[in-house]
């Protein structure tokens, strides 16, 4: 028999309309077996998302009055779903145990992945699968560092004799019970973990939206959907500002070469997005997609040979890490290295590492071009395909903006430009449609 692991977002789980339409899904496929939700999303654009209500009850444990108001919120937001379902089952040891926990100084990483424990239990219930706390099978070490070894023989464990189940993603444990997270967005990693760990045959990462688009809709509207994209092609995009699947998620899926297919809540029929091992991108002048973000500073080092000097390009990296700065892209020259950097909040921190480059590096000179936005486009053997290159540069100087760096990255499928914060949408339009 096929097995397909399925997590399910916070909108796809917001309230009792939602979880009918998930169980609907779950029970057309005999196949979806092995469920991941993440904790309840908001309802509305005003609504409070259960997370971070209980990290605001948290905030409120020296006033009882608004400690008491805001849990109760947590409460009654269960408490309606399980109403609205007609369901015989309550909450209230796991209400009673949390609360108690929230008053006796609890890390806050238990208190972030209660919504997702409480609504694990609930649709555990609510599709007769049996329940599994993640903290006893998503295994991190006593530093917060997720083990993937010990993972995958606790997963194979507690599911050897389990036909169907529901593990909450987002957060795992240590050895001791101590609750560990994930970053947010984590209930993704945890849907991939888990589907290789069982050794899934698909992976369905179900959301709000019917895969991924080509680019941001809020730019494009009408933006086309992406059919099928390389786990490769992703992580580029994702790593660019692309949002609909957490980065991180791809890798455990794609060792195991497990195909990923990115589905709508709301409109089950939708094929959506496959992310699969490789890129079927049609012709030589087709693109996968399009993502881009805004706010980086370009810090350039110009100092007589310095890229053929290994030591002073070594240096210059380890002030970068010294200071706790990550850098996106590393364009050079003869006499020059550039750092791309987010744009930092702190002027002192800058101001400090260019001190540090300049008594370590001596350079002749350095200079900082600030207020630039990165796009990235995306396709399979971009050296093979020089139109795409063409048709890029070209949009560009039509369209009059000036591009302030260059990157062809190493595997082949991702040309970046950095341009004017100011020209940000404006191009990522004249891109989208000059392939379109």
């Amino acid at each position: 028999m096929t097995l397909k692991v399925c997590k399910f977002g916070g909108t796809s789980l917001a309230d009792a309309s939602q979880l009918k339409k998930v169980k609907d899904i779950i029970e057309s496929d005999e196949n979806r077996r092995i469920i991941v939700p993440s904790a309840p999303g908001k309802r509305s654009d005003e609504d409070t998302k259960i997370t971070d209500l209980l990290l605001m009850s948290r905030e409120f444990i020296n006033d009882k009055a608004s400690f008491e108001k805001t849990f109760d919120k947590v409460k009654v937001r269960f408490e309606e779903i399980i109403h609205e379902l007609k369901m015989n089952f309550d909450l209230e040891n796991e209400f009673m145990e949390i609360r108690y926990n929230l008053l006796h100084d609890v890390s806050d990483d238990y208190i972030v992945s209660r919504g997702e424990y409480l609504n694990g239990k609930l649709l555990a219930h609510y599709l007769g699968y049996q329940f599994i706390d993640p903290v006893a099978v998503i295994r991190f070490d006593e530093n917060g560092v997720y083990d993937d070894q010990a993972t995958q023989a606790l997963v194979e464990e507690a599911l050897q004799d389990v036909d169907r189940a529901v593990i909450p993603g987002f957060y795992g444990g240590t050895e001791k019970g101590e609750v560990r997270i994930f970053s947010r967005g984590g209930s993704d990693i945890t849907g991939a973990i888990i589907a290789r760990a069982c050794k899934a045959d698909v992976y369905e990462n179900w959301t709000d939206v019917s895969g991924l688009l080509m680019t941001d809709p809020r730019i494009v509207k009408g933006a086309k959907p992406i059919s099928s994209i390389s786990y490769q092609e992703l992580r580029e995009l994702s790593s660019m500002g692309a949002t609909v699947i957490h980065e991180d998620a791809v890798y455990p899926a794609q060792v195991a070469a497990i195909p990923i297919n990115i589905r709508n809540t709301n409109r089950p029929t939708d094929p959506g997005t496959f992310i699969e091992a490789y890129s079927r991108t049609k012709d030589d002048c087709s693109i996968t997609g399009i993502a881009g973000k805004k706010d980086y500073a370009i810090l350039k080092v110009m100092k007589n040979g310095i890229n053929k000097n290994k030591e002073l390009v070594d240096s210059l990296f380890q002030s970068a890490s010294k200071h706790g700065i990550n850098y996106e892209h590393m364009p050079s020259t003869v006499d020059s290295v550039s750092l791309v950097l987010p744009k930092l909040s702190k002027v002192g921190t800058l101001n400090t590492l260019i001190d540090d480059i300049y008594s370590i590096v001596n350079p002749d000179e350095i200079k900082i071009v600030d207020n630039i936005a990165l796009i990235g486009v995306v396709a399979s053997d971009l050296s093979k395909k020089p139109k795409i290159i063409s048709t890029l540069f070209g949009v560009l100087g039509t369209l009059g903006i000036g591009v302030k760096m260059i990157d062809l990255g190493s595997n082949d499928i991702n040309i970046t430009i950095g341009i004017d914060n100011e020209d940000y949408e404006y191009a990522i339009k004249g891109i989208y449609n000059a392939y379109n």
